[in-house]
């Protein structure tokens, strides 16, 4: 048995008829069925769905826009825990039962031991198919660009900033990640301008599966780090501002939650805490003006690039 999993909409679609009819004619007595499915389908989905229906050969159907001239089908093959994918372009003038015929008789000719098609069955065109090429891996690597600020808890630590982040799938529910992390504010009590600078290091663990590889997905990240803070103190009493820095180390525990906008970019927010293994006092002219919390209310916004 075939499952076909198409889009939301799509499973009674010229296209998608035609591809069933395909491959019907192509395997001669094998079942193949469709499922419709809400965004674009993971391989942990379709392994699902192979579960739920006990079918030898699952496959999702994507097309690129509206006008459905690029298609794209991976599937999966229970007796050989095997992954096979196919690109095919249609130019314009192409009936859409035709493009779905085509792709019908292009999955069957992906499978082993596969039935020729019938005799008199169109092949799928040589000059708009896609060479047949090994699946690629899912996305391992990803680039976050992000805008954060933080609130102090019980003192002064309110500030913008901005961070960038590298991450690294090691499996679908565990990635490893580096941030390099900025921070500007105004300490009125001193004065002062505060620099807050970042080096950190931590895992995110995704219990919905690879974010990668989802529309949405949720996460739950926690670091350790470096705080690097500064204050610059200048009053009409001062030629010169006065500067002074610490180095404390650090953590911190957030909940980010991201969507797909593009291909490979997506939208994600942020909320946690983050917490530094010290409290600073700040004195100005041997007076404790303010406090620079351990503990800090954290948010982000930015963009993540998988590549």
């Amino acid at each position: 048995m075939i499952t076909l999993l198409v889009a939301a909409g799509d499973g009674d679609a010229a296209d998608t008829r035609a591809v069933l009819q395909a491959l019907a004619e192509a395997l001669g007595g094998v079942r193949a069925a469709v499922r419709e499915a809400e965004g674009a389908p993971d391989d942990q989905a379709l392994l699902a769905l192979e579960r739920d229906t006990a079918s030898d050969v699952v496959a999702a159907v994507s097309w690129s826009g509206a006008t459905k001239l690029e298609a794209r089908v991976r599937l999966h093959v229970r007796a050989s825990d095997r992954w096979l994918e196919r690109g095919l372009t249609f130019a314009a003038s192409d009936d859409l039962r035709e493009r779905g015929r085509t792709l019908g008789f292009t999955m069957a000719s992906m499978l082993p031991d596969r039935t020729p098609p019938p005799r008199g069955a169109p092949p799928p065109p040589a000059a708009l198919a896609a060479p047949a090429a090994p699946a690629p891996p899912p996305a391992r690597l990803a680039l976050d660009l992000m805008v954060m600020g933080s609130l102090g808890v019980g003192g002064n630590a309110d500030a913008l900033g901005g961070a960038f982040a590298l991450r690294r799938v090691l499996a679908p529910w565990i990635a490893v990640r580096g941030e390099l992390l900025g921070r500007t504010g105004v300490v009125q009590a001193a004065e002062a301008t505060a620099l807050s600078l970042h080096l950190a290091g931590g895992v995110a663990l995704s219990p919905l599966g690879n974010a990668a590889t989802r529309r949405a997905s949720l996460e739950v990240r926690t670091d350790v780090a470096l705080l690097y803070e500064s204050l610059g103190h200048l009053s009409p009493d001062d030629v010169d501002r006065v500067r002074r820095a610490r180095l404390v180390p650090g953590g911190d525990l957030v909940i980010e939650g991201s969507i797909r906008v593009l291909g490979s970019a997506a939208v994600v927010l942020g909320v946690g805490a983050e917490v530094a293994f010290g409290r600073t006092d700040v004195f100005v002219h041997e007076k404790k003006v303010a406090v620079l919390p351990p503990l800090r209310l954290v948010s982000s916004l930015g963009l993540r690039h998988y590549f």
